[in-house]
């Protein structure tokens, strides 16, 4: 639930006018608090953003163990191709940079998380985003 306290009060500003407000009131009854609230409580949300960087480390051990083990080296957690797992990961990433923006802080401090791991393993999905 860390991420959650953080990105959503941010998830309201992507929605259409219909949606905003059964979504915003869900989650502040949900979390107890306003949305305003959580954006602007910095020491929980900061708080919260490095509990979430440290689960991301621990997947990010799922993918160096490989390589660790000399079993082979690779963008995706099982080789050279995306399995299901890579695209739960990789569709919350797609969220997460789309929820706060491309150019945002929070996405380009994550993008250098375990040496660019989620930068490359997004860029990797990208031409699975779009359905043709």
């Amino acid at each position: 639930m860390p991420l959650s306290t953080v990105i959503v009060p941010y998830v309201t500003d992507n929605l259409n006018e219909k949606s905003r407000p059964f979504f915003q009131s869900d989650r502040e009854k949900k979390f107890g608090k306003t949305m305003e609230e959580l954006k602007t409580n910095l020491e929980e949300r900061q708080m919260n953003w490095e509990k979430f960087k440290d689960g991301m480390g621990r997947i990010d051990g799922w993918f160096t163990k490989n390589d660790e083990e000399g079993l082979f080296k690779s963008d995706f957690i099982m080789g050279d191709q995306p399995v299901f797992a890579d695209f739960v990961i990789g569709g919350l990433l797609a969220w997460i940079r789309n929820v706060w923006g491309e150019d945002s802080a929070e996405w380009n401090e994550m993008k250098g998380w375990h040496d660019g791991r989620w930068l490359r393993l997004v860029d990797q999905l990208r031409k699975y985003e779009t359905v043709h």
